[in-house]
């Protein structure tokens, strides 16, 4: 199959170009995290979350079992390298603290 015109890019290249030129960035990172979190900690705590919000490099989350909350707190720089890793996120766009509310 011939292709018409000279410019022919990637799939990846292209799709990679509409979600920045749609700044779709950050929601996709989100979404990914919000499935990191539930894979990486499983379905008990994922089913205590009540809220999951990400701003700027803070992971913000509700819990409602006040002692999961601090168990949770306890293992915050594991649990962040986790979801980083996970997520596949990297430079600017790496979390670096959770925030329980």
């Amino acid at each position: 199959m011939r292709i018409r015109g000279g410019d022919a890019s990637s799939l990846s290249k292209v799709l990679g170009e509409l979600v920045e030129a749609y700044k779709l960035r950050a929601p996709l990172d989100e979404v990914r995290l919000r499935d990191c979190w539930d894979q990486q900690l499983g379905a008990a705590v994922a089913a205590q979350t009540e809220a999951f919000l990400v701003s700027g490099q803070k992971l913000m989350i509700r819990i409602a079992d006040a002692a999961l909350r601090s168990e949770l707190h306890l293992r915050q720089d594991e649990i962040v390298g986790q979801l980083n890793a996970c997520a596949g996120l990297s430079g600017r766009r790496q979390i670096s603290r959770l925030l329980f509310i």
